[in-house]
């Protein structure tokens, strides 16, 4: 490499899975999502390098056309669930869990999963309800919006 030449390393496009586990050993909630490049998550989890591999319940697998920027993608989506720093480990509801790395993978999605989600069905008739009144306090805003947005999060998961 020449004097002043500058060389962005980047890991190359990869094909793959990100996959969401459970071990039934762990506390209720608790899951890994991690990713894949070698065909099927099942082969990832039972390798023995990826969490605890003995009795790991795989829930979810999504094909990706670049699995490594759609897991950080994934893992930032899922920041604030994080237990453990140092691993890819969430504790968080399943179907919101779903809803979030779903939503935060889809520029990456390949095949069927590959699709837009319509529910303006369910904002309209959310709008068609009077809903100002139970809106009294602050408290009871921010509680309203978080209900709101856990609704439509599960909304979006199959």
């Amino acid at each position: 490499m020449a004097l002043g030449e500058t060389r962005i390393l980047r890991k190359k496009f990869m094909e793959g899975i990100v996959y969401i586990v459970r071990n039934p050993l762990e506390d209720d909630n608790v899951y890994k999502v991690g990713c894949t490049s070698s065909g099927d998550a099942e082969n990832r989890v039972r390798s023995g390098q990826t969490w605890n591999s003995e009795n790991l319940d795989i829930i979810r697998e999504f094909e990706v056309n670049d699995c490594f920027a759609a897991e950080a993608a994934a893992h930032q989506a899922l920041f604030n669930y994080r237990i453990r720093e140092d691993r890819e480990i969430f504790k968080c509801d399943l179907d919101i869990l779903i809803g979030l790395v779903k939503d935060s993978i889809m520029p990456w999605l390949s095949g069927d999963y590959n699709q837009t989600f319509n529910n303006d069905w369910l904002i309209d008739l959310l709008k068609q309800y009077d809903l100002g009144h139970i809106q009294n306090c602050g408290l009871c805003h921010n509680k309203f919006m978080e209900f709101i947005n856990e609704l439509l999060i599960r909304a979006t998961t199959n």
